[in-house]
């Protein structure tokens, strides 16, 4: 009966979350097709994020679900979490949209944001239930939340499919994990092996909140420690389900190159400096004050937080070791600006990658809630008992029709305006990729005799449009970062030389002094044969016969 009623539960929450997801996201179309330009889609435009970095994921996640494996076809110097969860999604589409053009490219594109709104909700509603049972109290944070997540997908772009996006809802989830934990340390056990288990997933997303999450990991583990005795093997199941699935979804498990190498190539540098990078964002003081800009973007939210939190531990005061739990997330707050040094850099800042311990914030904001809940309950209690007002039936099913009439209306209709205007933009490769016998984006039973490709610039939605497969143990796209690799410039070498690959390369890397490549990999093509496929902008590069 009870396993019955979490069921229920289960459900009740999935259908929640599925419709205010599928609500805000029309919300966005609406003001996008009203002609306000809010980044829901973009034809390469830097916004506030990094929309190259969002179809690489998306790209990705979609090799993952045709069959590609990790580490082979599917390459990336972030961690894959992101983009295995993504493909997940993507395995239960039709296999019609799994054939390369701009229309599913579209698609899978708006598919994508999704998925990321509709975990944010998730993740951010099951927090709340978490922490707050009453029923006003619930709905009236939800809906605080639902305004800030608008805000936050027309402002900063956080429909992204990037691992900045989702770490903080991720950090929400494991706070609330364990502050339920703390609320009955004998009977929520398993919720502090959850709240692990996030944190874990949370590394797995993305290194961006490295440091704070292996803080947190710590202090998870100290209490873990005390109650080892409750562990069951039935805790261990869901440890052994990612395992098993990441095996059979890598090529090789080499993630010291993918991960780490290739970062070091990057210029990310040792974790001492990584240190020195916070120490001197936390240290700096700019010599106007007064100018609401100076202190850069490091700081545009801190302080807002630090005030939330004093907040919570006045009204924790009484429960000690909540008091120094609620501490230690205040003390953190500067630990994910590690990769950037902001002192004062705003205009030219990366921001979003500074901005992944936003989970402290939605946590601070469930305390005080969580703290001021009869307030809450009267206000709503008068409101109701003063207007009459059925909270809990009045129209609801009708209502649910029309949302989901008016949504499914305007996704259409914004989808088939994008179509064509992805088809009066996009560059049509299709007659020059059927006169080089490239090979087809098959990656289970792949197709041989043929060249696999290799963009040499950053353009990872070429393989989104176009039906082309990449050559395998490396980047299908070129990024600078790459020159200083050994290992990457042996591989490609080794492909070129076998004639295994073709190379597409912009003309000025090719021919100019302005090349993005290093000098070995220009001399590399240069020996081979480059003709040019598209104008006098882009050129293919063959070993010679």
């Amino acid at each position: 009966m009870e396993n019955m009623e979490y069921s229920k539960h289960l459900y009740k929450t999935f259908m929640e979350s599925l419709l205010v997801s599928l609500s805000l996201f029309a919300i966005l179309l609406i003001i996008q097709l009203k002609g306000i330009d809010i980044g829901l889609y973009d034809i390469d435009i830097w916004r506030y994020v990094h929309i190259g970095d969002a179809n690489e994921n998306i790209k990705n996640a979609l090799f993952l679900a045709k069959g590609g494996k990790l580490n082979e076809y599917v390459t990336s110097n972030h961690m894959p979490g992101v983009y295995l969860y993504l493909s997940l999604f993507f395995s239960i589409l039709p296999n019609d949209f799994f054939s390369n053009s701009a229309s599913n490219a579209i698609v899978i594109q708006m598919v994508s944001q999704f998925v990321s709104i509709f975990t944010i909700v998730v993740l951010s509603f099951f927090s709340i239930r978490l922490v707050v049972k009453e029923i006003y109290s619930t709905f009236f944070l939800k809906f605080l939340f639902c305004l800030i997540f608008l805000n936050l997908f027309v402002f900063y772009d956080y429909t992204r499919v990037l691992s900045e996006t989702y770490l903080p809802f991720l950090q929400l989830t494991y706070l609330s994990l364990f502050y339920y934990y703390l609320s009955d340390r004998k009977l929520h056990f398993a919720y502090l092996v959850a709240a692990i288990y996030f944190i874990a997933l949370s590394i797995f997303f993305g290194l961006t909140n490295v440091f704070t999450d292996l803080i947190f990991l710590v202090s998870f583990l100290f209490f873990l420690l005390q109650d080892i005795k409750k562990i069951k093997f039935l805790h261990f199941i869901p440890a052994v389900i990612i395992l098993v699935f990441l095996f059979f979804k890598s090529g090789n498990l080499n993630f010291q190159y993918w991960i780490i190498e290739t970062n070091k190539a990057q210029g990310l540098g040792s974790g001492f400096q990584m240190l020195n990078t916070i120490w001197s964002n936390i240290s700096f003081f700019p010599s106007n004050i007064f100018n609401i800009h100076s202190f850069g973007p490091v700081y545009d939210h801190r302080l807002f937080v630090c005030a939330l939190g004093c907040i919570c531990i006045y009204l924790c005061r009484q429960n000690l070791v909540l008091v120094s739990f609620l501490g230690i997330t205040i003390l953190i707050l500067p630990l994910d600006s590690w990769r950037i040094p902001e002192m004062g850099n705003i205009s030219s800042s990366q921001t979003y990658k500074t901005d992944v311990n936003m989970g402290v914030c939605f946590f601070f904001l469930l305390i005080i809630g969580q703290k001021s809940i009869h307030r809450i309950e009267s206000v709503f209690l008068f409101a109701i008992k003063k207007f009459s007002f059925n909270f809990g039936s009045y129209g609801k099913r009708w209502l649910v029709l029309l949302i989901v009439f008016i949504s499914l209306t305007q996704v259409l209709s914004f989808v088939t305006q994008l179509i064509e205007i992805k088809k009066t933009i996009s560059l049509n490769h299709s007659t020059w990729i059927a006169q080089e016998n490239l090979c087809k984006q098959k990656f289970v039973k792949p197709n041989h005799n043929c060249s696999c490709l290799s963009v040499m610039h950053w353009d990872q939605e070429f393989f989104l449009i176009n039906n082309v497969r990449p050559c395998a143990n490396q980047f299908s796209s070129y990024s600078p970062h790459l020159n200083s690799d050994d290992t990457y410039f042996k591989t490609v070498e080794a492909s070129f030389v076998n004639k295994e690959g073709a190379f597409l390369l912009n003309h000025t890397d090719l021919y100019t002094d302005k090349s993005i490549l290093s000098d070995r990999l220009v001399q590399l093509f240069q020996s081979g044969e480059c003709k040019s496929v598209y104008t006098n902008l882009l050129y293919l590069c063959k070993s010679k016969k």
